[in-house]
């Protein structure tokens, strides 16, 4: 079914903004439909039933009393019958701008992973000076594994004895840095992610060691 949606029939125009933020708070739902919102069992046939029962099963959607909260634009109430629906078109803008914000949150990182890649001193490892010879030592990252993971991820490295301060952080795709272990220990090590305390997800990982870049990877939380 086509909408209209000609310029010349709105006023009032605006942009919308936080389309990101507005996805990222709705949350989709599996669920059955209620047998006394689709048939009376005493009024129809064992066949009727059965194929009332495949339809009411397994429905993917949202809860409109929640997506009312985040979105109330989608949302209509019937008094007539007491019950809320949404108009899932309307949907399609808020998705758009969405997906235009993230893209361009995700060129930003990866413009900065570039710029981090090509400095020749921060590519891979940070060169640290051993003080007591002439031998140089480099701190390194490992990619974590699994990866993608769905409950535990380790990520293996290796920082030099000279090293004075290590801290491994984790940002998610926004930028934002949401976690952050300090390393004690020298040579190979590694430190244990729970995915249990992270959301499902893209997340950026770096070894940062005596206030120089080492390296930063990717990985996948899935659930």
């Amino acid at each position: 079914m086509i909408e209209s949606s000609d310029a010349r029939k709105k006023e009032n125009i605006r942009e919308i903004s936080n389309a990101l933020n507005i996805v990222l708070q709705l949350k989709a739902v599996k669920y059955d439909t209620k047998k006394d919102f689709l048939y009376d069992e005493t009024k129809v046939s064992k066949s009727e039933k059965d194929k009332f029962e495949i339809e009411r099963k397994d429905k993917i959607g949202f809860l409109a009393q929640d997506v009312e909260k985040v979105i109330p634009e989608v949302v209509a109430y019937d008094d007539s019958s007491d019950t809320y629906g949404i108009t899932y078109s309307r949907f399609v803008p808020i998705l758009a701008e969405a997906i235009k914000e993230q893209q361009t949150i995700i060129n930003d990182l990866i413009a900065r992973i570039e710029k981090l890649e090509g400095n020749a001193s921060k590519e891979k490892s940070a060169t640290i000076e051993n003080s007591s010879s002439d031998e140089t030592q480099s701190a390194t990252l490992n990619q974590n594994v699994p990866n993608p993971f769905t409950a535990n991820t380790t990520i293996n490295m290796y920082l030099p004895g000279t090293i004075t301060r290590a801290v491994l952080y984790i940002y998610n795709m926004q930028g934002l840095q949401i976690k952050n272990y300090v390393i004690q220990e020298r040579g190979n090590t590694s430190v244990d992610i729970e995915g249990y305390a992270l959301d499902a997800g893209m997340y950026l990982y770096s070894l940062v060691a005596d206030g120089k870049e080492v390296d930063t990877k990717k990985m996948i939380l899935t659930k």
